[in-house]
């Protein structure tokens, strides 16, 4: 069941404006896009995902040689096969 403070957050009330700060829990920011031109609200979109990604300084995971060692024996398991 949805609680009524839940719905309070998001009700526009007479004589306060609704402010997307006001409801930004900071880890899930909003975002206004602009709709009136496709190829404008998608060049945004996408960089809004390109910025969050790169962002996140994202790396491959360090492979030890004792994995290097493991992993060629696993392929050669798979080829045998």
């Amino acid at each position: 069941m949805i609680r009524k403070e839940i719905i309070d957050l998001f009700r526009i009330r007479p004589g306060k404006p609704f402010r997307l700060n006001d409801h930004d829990p900071g880890w899930a920011p909003w975002y206004v896009i602009p709709a009136d031109q496709k190829w404008v609200t998608r060049a945004v979109v996408a960089d809004i995902i390109t910025t969050t990604i790169h962002s996140l300084q994202l790396r491959y995971p360090e492979v030890t040689e004792v994995q290097l060692v493991e992993f060629a024996k696993l392929q050669e398991q798979l080829g045998n096969e």
